[in-house]
């Protein structure tokens, strides 16, 4: 099974944004279906299945998040320079600590609570540290209980971690998985990436020219010069994303700021 996992929704079936007689959809809209990652058999973006139980039955949705497609790329895409460049082995261990704690995010305004407005260094070190961890963070913000899921590289190796242990939905497990790791090297991840822009990029083409040939929906307004520059303009991000290089790490700052930040040596409330 590949690593990034998706199914467009029927055509048919997907929901227009608006409401009537104001209805549309747009390139994004239509790639509506759903989505999970298969981190060597541990399914990410999958539900528990107590939380599945209680859910009315959709034989095309199942257990898995419902949402567009593209956003799953997206966020993939945003950190994909941040996630090729190699970290060293010190980097590395607190990139993983961070995981065994609460979201970069949640981290970040619980620390930033505690400083002194007057402290520029104290400042530009949380931002140091949260932009560094986030960059190599899976943004779920748009979903309810979002997995925590970072994605960094040592060496010629991808490190895929999560730790969704303390996430509920009205009080009930969120997520089939709840803790672990997945391990493959750089060239197996890229090939994966690859795969999942071609896969969707192909799909979203064929049904973009679908549209294009009679769309049987008239209730439903689609701009189609807009579906077509879209669809050229989307499938050229990948490239753009693997060439794009990132400044050199400065990492006496990032240690340290991780280190502030979710070590022990909080500064105390003035």
């Amino acid at each position: 099974m590949p690593l990034f996992n998706f199914a467009l929704r029927p055509v048919d079936e997907i929901e227009p944004w608006g409401t009537s007689p104001d209805l549309s959809l747009s390139w994004f809209g239509l790639t509506d279906g759903i989505y999970w990652i298969d981190a060597g058999g541990e399914p990410l973006f999958r539900y528990s299945d107590e939380l599945v139980e209680g859910w009315p039955i959709d034989s095309f949705v199942g257990p898995y998040v419902d949402y567009q497609v593209i956003r799953l790329y997206e966020d993939l895409i945003d950190i994909l320079p941040a996630i090729l460049c190699s970290l060293s082995h010190r980097l590395s261990v607190l990139i993983q600590k961070s995981t065994d704690k609460q979201s970069c995010i949640d981290s970040y305004f619980s620390w930033e609570g505690r400083l002194s407005k007057n402290d520029d260094r104290l400042w530009d070190l949380a931002d140091s540290a949260s932009s560094w961890l986030c960059e190599r963070s899976l943004t779920t913000l748009h979903l309810l209980a979002g997995p925590r899921i970072k994605i960094w590289r040592e060496s010629n190796w991808i490190t895929i971690a999560w730790n969704n242990s303390d996430l509920t939905i009205n009080g009930i497990r969120a997520w089939k998985s709840l803790e672990g790791s997945y391990r493959l090297s750089v060239d197996e991840f890229v090939s994966e990436i690859t795969s999942f822009h071609d896969r969707l990029m192909s799909e979203m083409r064929h049904r973009v020219d679908f549209i294009r040939a009679g769309w049987n929906r008239p209730e439903i307004r689609i701009d189609i010069d807009s579906l077509v520059n879209e669809q050229s303009y989307r499938e050229g991000i990948l490239e753009s994303a693997l060439n794009q290089k990132l400044e050199v790490l400065d990492e006496h700052v990032i240690v340290e700021a991780i280190d502030r930040i979710l070590g022990s040596t909080l500064p105390k409330p003035e």
